[in-house]
């Protein structure tokens, strides 16, 4: 089964949890549907939902990625994306509006993850922790989530 934290980011809010991140670990990170395999060095001020996936480098994985081709109806052209085979991968995925999640083990059986699930559940609980310690429990209409402060300020001016 899969762990997870219901979150809400603002971009400020993702820059303190890179360096909360970076301050702890050797990490990368890789876009859910990007056009290339590249790692990135920070999570762009993207809009829309988005996703990313966080690799500890002190968990062994070779990064294997599935290609994409789709027609883009608005271009008339054909693209491209890769998406991180994460079904086996120590990583966690990071939705900054919805959620943090590892699928431990919804994806693959415990016998076959090749890194210390152990130890990965102790960096997840660490990670829980700091956004429980940094941000704001909030009710929303479709259930509580953690509020970081940059977030819980913008949605306090809009309220």
């Amino acid at each position: 089964m899969g762990r997870q934290i219901q979150v809400r980011f603002d971009p400020a809010d993702q820059d303190a949890f890179l360096e909360f991140l970076r301050d702890g670990s050797d990490i990368e990170i890789y876009r859910s549907r990007s056009p290339d395999i590249s790692p990135l060095r920070h999570f762009p001020q993207e809009t829309g939902l988005r996703c990313y996936w966080i690799h500890n480098l002190a968990f062994p994985w070779t990064p294997a990625f599935q290609r994409y081709e789709f027609f883009d109806n608005d271009s008339g052209q054909t693209r491209v994306f890769f998406e991180p085979d994460y079904s086996k991968a120590p990583l966690v995925e990071f939705i900054p509006g919805m959620r943090i999640y590892w699928s431990k083990t919804f994806t693959a059986q415990l016998s076959e993850l090749r890194y210390d699930v152990e130890a990965f559940d102790r960096w997840f609980d660490k990670i829980c922790r700091w956004v429980r310690r940094t941000a704001k429990l909030t009710d929303f209409p479709q259930g509580r989530a953690w509020v970081l402060p940059a977030a819980y300020a913008r949605m306090s001016r809009d309220a």
